[in-house]
């Protein structure tokens, strides 16, 4: 196949090989007419050009270098087609968009932008546990509902809902990645939740090709955590309808 009929899908020095959920995408693209491989995104040898479509992916290192990778948006959108779209990935880059998205009715836990703060123990001495911060902080009310019901992942590709996962932390933790010894278990949303994941999509500035909404279910309504349209995991799981739905959409953007 010539280069133009080869995909990217931009990954991370520590990843050279994807994430197992992304190099399923391979053999899923090439039923699709499509070679697809995995590509450094910051290696600077690359000619972008050479590829139909640029996939972000697993760039898990882009939050340590935000001003290079934002260069590289901008660079790779001038040679060929990025997915998500580069307006997408610039609104998604800052967590400032929540506030954004509550400006537009979106629930979100109680939450401030800060900026030049030290942070410390109400009660301490000898400055201890003292943080200072000059970047950008989001504070956020701690949301123990996560630690009992869990967190939802609903998955959507074109707009459409394609599965969903409930995320959990491990005993004692209140954090859920899996890299942190949290799990994942696909599960069915009900109707209200996945009413209100359309109803946060559809407060982007556009509609993403794929996209994550991560929600939780409280007593006040169910509440948006993060819209994740970067480099979010999708749980595809190695289910192969799952990932056929994803390529899918990945190849309308080649029409």
């Amino acid at each position: 196949m010539s280069a133009r009929r080869t995909i990217a899908l931009a990954t991370s020095a520590s990843w050279p090989e994807l994430s197992p959920d992304d190099a399923a995408l391979i053999p899923a693209l090439r039923d699709g007419g499509f070679d697809a491989e995995p590509v450094i995104w910051s290696d600077a040898s690359i000619d972008w050009s050479r590829y139909a479509l640029v996939v972000v992916r697993s760039c898990w290192d882009y939050h340590l270098r935000v001003a290079e990778f934002d260069a590289w948006i901008e660079r790779v959108a001038r040679l060929t087609t990025l997915v998500n779209p580069p307006s997408l990935l610039r609104w998604n880059l800052h967590k400032s968009y929540l506030l954004g998205l509550a400006s537009e009715g979106v629930r979100i836990p109680a939450s401030q932008l800060v900026r030049n703060v030290v942070i410390k123990p109400a009660v301490s001495a000898s400055a201890y546990e003292t943080r200072y911060f000059a970047d950008d902080l989001l504070v956020q009310e701690f949301v123990s509902e996560i630690a009992t019901a869990g967190e939802w992942s609903l998955l959507f590709f074109d707009g459409a809902f394609s599965h969903a996962v409930v995320k959990r932390p491990r005993s004692g933790d209140f954090r859920v990645q899996e890299e942190l010894g949290g799990s994942a278990t696909p599960a069915e949303p009900s109707s209200a939740m996945l009413d209100y994941a359309r109803f946060v999509l559809e407060r982007a500035p556009s509609m993403p090709v794929y996209a994550r909404v991560d929600l939780v279910e409280r007593a006040a309504g169910i509440t948006l955590m993060e819209l994740e349209l970067i480099e979010p995991s999708l749980f595809l799981r190695g289910d192969r309808e799952r990932t056929d739905r994803f390529a899918a959409a990945l190849l309308r953007q080649l029409r």
